[in-house]
């Protein structure tokens, strides 16, 4: 806890809406009339300060001779839980036996009587259950530290960059600096991404090479209206930094520079980067590439436009998650409230994917399960449209429609030795709400077809009812808050698919979930559900889950919890069948 003077305060404040860099700083109008530092409220402030450090805002405490305080929190999380599970390591990632899992976190922040903030933060996880550290028994969740100022800010340890969309937008485990220089702020990171700080320190636990980055940024607004920015960035994965058993392929190399522009005038605004790039295999020749997007577009009161275009070339080598390689689409939507009881949606794109793979095998169960999905082919160029409508009732207050309907086109590149296809895609569906202030319930449906001229065997019809109603409970008036509060939900599928070779695949899913919360006592809830169908070979499938919680105070900074939780699937196939169940105790403490 870091306390200073009165005469000081304007200083911590000051400090405070500089460290949000870039956000509120950015925000300043270029021209050198219009360069007066302003200052925001402090809600505003403790929100930039929060997105620029990382982490939660501090709490700001006005005492009564005016001094400013910056407090300290923390919290350590213990978990001690049994589990059987059947199944083996392909069909469930849980294991059977006694375990526990320690969380620790801290958030320590402070600031100097010339305003500037500093702040630490780290955050571990101590595990001997498998499913939560697959590598180890601990790990180091967060650990970074740093400070902002007048006109700059500097971080180490875990960093996240987002310099732009072409350019860099990706965490890293290293240092960044920012910077301004009258009204241009120059950015600067570099480190090694990693899957995390025991997987840098310790090569028995990568699976990924380690990657070298930086990366660097300048920025100006030359109006109230426009600004524009620059950017460099490259990496070179260690092709000496995995063992003989990891996942790594073959290590690569890239560098790209990138400039862009942020326009916008009253209703009219425009986003646009243009990049180039070089990118290499250990071995093989480089390939140069380049990427461009542009998006704009129109707002009114009742009446938005939007239109865009993105070319990223198959080998455009990057630091962000966001410049997908080889990806190239050009869209336009637009939303219309024609009147207050209805509006539209449209969209229509043509994509076209240099890069396009058959599909990832299934992700593991969910509670509740995930409903048959229909074969999705391997697909290069994609034009697809889409009409959504809302519509609302004002004579019956709390009702409402809501009507879609799409269809892609694409012509597939895959399927049989050198053959090529065309699939289609339509689906339609109508969904139906009424909500009133303690009871809500909803009723949809939902058609989709399918269609491969290669592979014409799995094209399919599906056809999916939904139906969910809600209601809650409690002593509240118009005067006293409730005391006591209970909700229940329960909803319910039906879903059928018929294909084209005759078989048909079904899946019908139903939930019930209840919550509820006393003041004296504490919190609950509870999950129950099954699901019954069988796959396009008649082949059951059978699931059924239930999940119990709950929880109360232990004074004002503790807490118990009480869990079990269970799933069982496919116990009629062996092949595929597996179970598991825990049961356990979480005690925490907050600081």
């Amino acid at each position: 806890m870091i306390q200073c003077s009165r005469h000081a305060e304007e200083g911590v404040l000051l400090g405070l809406r500089l460290a949000a860099l870039p956000g509120l700083v950015l925000g300043l109008s270029a021209p050198s009339a219009l360069a007066a530092t302003q200052l925001a409220d402090n809600s505003t402030v403790l929100a930039q300060f929060a997105q620029a450090a990382g982490g939660p805002a501090p709490q700001l405490v006005q005492d009564e001779d005016g001094a400013t305080k910056i407090e300290w929190h923390g919290g350590v999380t213990a978990d001690y839980y049994s589990r059987s599970a059947s199944g083996g390591a392909i069909l469930t990632p849980y294991s059977g036996g006694h375990y526990h899992r320690l969380g620790v976190q801290s958030d320590l922040r402070g600031t100097s009587p010339e305003g500037d903030v500093a702040w630490a933060q780290f955050a571990l996880t101590q595990s001997d259950d498998p499913s939560v550290l697959m590598l180890g028994n601990s790990q180091i969740n967060t650990l970074s530290a740093g400070r902002a100022g007048q006109g700059y800010r500097f971080a180490v340890g875990d960093v996240a960059v987002s310099h732009s969309t072409l350019s860099a937008n990706t965490p890293l485990r290293g240092a960044l600096a920012q910077r301004y220089f009258g009204q241009t702020l120059l950015s600067a990171s570099a480190g090694v991404i990693a899957e995390s700080w025991e997987a840098l320190a310790d090569q028995g636990r990568r699976r990924l090479f380690l990657k070298n980055v930086y990366a660097l940024k300048a920025e100006r607004p030359f109006s109230q209206n426009l600004q524009a920015y620059a950017t460099v960035q490259g990496f070179r994965e260690d092709g000496d930094s995995v063992g003989s058993g990891a996942i790594a392929l073959t290590p690569t190399s890239g560098h790209s520079a990138t400039a862009g522009m942020n326009w916008r005038e009253d209703r009219l605004f425009l986003q646009a980067e243009a990049g180039l790039s070089r990118f290499g295999e250990k071995g093989l020749e480089g390939h140069r590439d380049r990427a461009f997007i542009a998006d704009g577009g129109w707002q009114g009161d009742k009446l938005g436009l939007r239109l865009g275009h993105h070319d990223l070339g198959r080998y455009y080598a990057s630091l962000s998650g966001l410049a997908g390689a080889g990806i190239k689409e050009t869209y336009a939507n637009a939303n219309w409230l024609a009147t207050s009881w209805m509006s539209l949606t449209g969209d229509v794109r043509r994509s076209e994917n240099q890069m396009a793979a058959p599909p990832v095998p299934p992700p593991p169960a969910t509670i509740p399960p995930t409903p048959v999905t229909p074969y999705t082919p391997f697909v290069g160029i994609t034009d697809a449209a889409n009409l959504r409508a809302q519509f609302n009732f004002p004579d019956v207050p709390g009702l409402g429609l809501g009507l879609s309907v799409g269809e892609s086109r694409g012509k597939s590149s895959g399927g049989t030795a050198g053959g090529n296809g065309v699939n289609r895609s339509q689906n339609q569906g109508a969904n139906l709400t009424y909500t009133k202030p303690v009871w809500n319930a909803s009723l949809g449906y939902q058609n989709s077809k399918q269609s491969n001229s290669i592979a014409a065997g799995s094209d399919s019809r599906t056809d999916t009812w939904t139906a969910a109603y809600g209601r809650n409970w409690s002593d509240a008036t118009d005067i006293v808050q409730a005391s006591w509060m209970l909700n229940a939900t329960v909803a319910g599928s039906v879903q059928r698919q018929n294909l084209e070779s005759g078989a048909t695949a079904t899946l019908n899913t139903l939930n019930l979930v209840l919550s509820g919360e006393r003041n004296s006592w504490g919190r609950m809830s509870a999950i129950l559900g099954g699901s019954r169908g069988h796959d396009a070979t008649g082949g059951d499938l059978r699931q059924h889950w239930y999940q119990l919680d709950a929880g109360r105070a232990l004074g004002q900074r503790g807490g118990i919890r009480l869990y079990l939780r269970a799933m069982s699937s496919f116990q009629e196939r062996a092949a595929i069948a597996y179970r598991d169940k825990t049961a356990g105790v979480q005690v925490s403490y907050a600081f």
